[in-house]
């Protein structure tokens, strides 16, 4: 009995540990926009540009591809920042084992130095993925 507890107290500790803080945007564009709309992109670029770097997180959703292209959903968080947005990721290279995953088990990880860059293709606005340091999971 002790064993199973035991067991069960370290599962729940590793669950709770690779998720994100919970967060609540009061940016009535997050809240009215789907983060793949143009509005919600350069809004969220706008916050990016003008938020310290160093007091953001970013954290994994998930994995997506839509025809040829694939995804990383993602989430940013920082002192005045709460939202979503969707990154094309063209280079997987730093990135094969969570592409071969399709993001499974990545969920709620941490994504370190996480660096984006915002291109416009076909009149619609999307975060692409440039690079990061390291995912704590």
């Amino acid at each position: 009995m002790k064993r199973t507890f035991s067991i069960l107290f370290l599962s729940g500790v590793l669950l709770i540990s690779c998720d994100r803080p919970n967060c609540r945007s009061e940016n009535q564009v997050f809240n009215t926009n789907e983060s793949s709309s143009n509005e919600y992109v350069l809004e969220l670029f706008k916050q990016l540009e003008s938020s310290d770097r160093n007091n953001l997180t970013y954290w994994i959703k998930g994995y997506e591809k839509i025809g040829v292209d694939e995804f990383l959903n993602i989430y940013l968080q920082g002192s005045s920042l709460c939202a979503q947005t969707r990154m094309l990721v063209r280079d997987w290279s730093n990135l094969k084992v969570l592409r071969k995953m399709k993001g499974k088990g990545y969920s709620g990880a941490s994504i370190e130095n996480l660096e984006l860059e915002l291109k416009e293709s076909e009149e619609t606005w999307q975060f692409m993925y440039v690079s990061h340091s390291a995912i704590i999971d």
